[in-house]
């Protein structure tokens, strides 16, 4: 027994020698919390009437302007995105794109009244310490089938994504007229 033992230590090495288990990469995964303006309070803080909207811990969703021209902020409410460039509903969910327990981004979904069926989904940066949040993508699509797709996106942009230096992008190639026209005047919005 004691041969089998150092003949097998012999042929793979001591322990020492082995390289240090590779730690897997965290996969982003995903959270929902509600914007019911019902459900919000008045904060009190920042320019005009400003709803503070329970989110996720340690990260409140603000809301701010007409119900059909909505602009949001995370964190803190200092931070708003520009508003719709058209009246646009704000939908009650937002789904936020997460690295364990820190969010990467939440994904905002817009209507456009007159485009049945049609949405834009709002990618927005999450606040990282004191720098707010900022828009980072906007894409178009049919109602039900553009989600992966803006997870995709948030997944791999929102992290690396530089407020005030990188450029959003517009991805809305499927869409209707009415809608690129709106997502391509949001992102070219500052």
């Amino acid at each position: 027994m004691l041969f089998a033992l150092t003949l097998a230590s012999a042929l793979l090495g001591s322990p020492d020698a082995l390289p240090p288990p590779s730690q897997a990469r965290a996969e982003p995964t995903g959270a929902a919390s509600p914007v019911i303006p019902s459900l919000c309070v008045s904060s009190g803080e920042g320019e005009g009437e400003v709803l503070r909207c329970a989110a996720l811990p340690g990260v409140d969703l603000f809301l701010k302007g007409p119900p059909e021209r909505r602009s949001v902020s995370l964190g803190s409410p200092d931070g708003f995105i520009s508003p719709p460039p058209e009246p646009m509903a704000l939908g009650s969910t937002a789904r936020w794109r997460m690295l364990g327990s820190r969010p990467l981004a939440a994904i905002l979904r817009y209507a456009l009244p007159g485009a049945p069926g049609e949405v834009l989904l709002v990618v927005v940066k999450a606040p990282s310490g004191e720098a707010p949040g900022c828009l980072v993508a906007i894409l178009a699509g049919i109602a039900g089938g553009e989600n992966a797709e803006a997870d995709a996106v948030a997944d791999g942009r929102a992290a690396a994504f530089r407020c005030g230096v990188d450029r959003p992008t517009f991805l809305g190639e499927r869409a209707g007229a009415a809608l690129q026209r709106a997502g391509l005047a949001w992102v070219g919005q500052r």
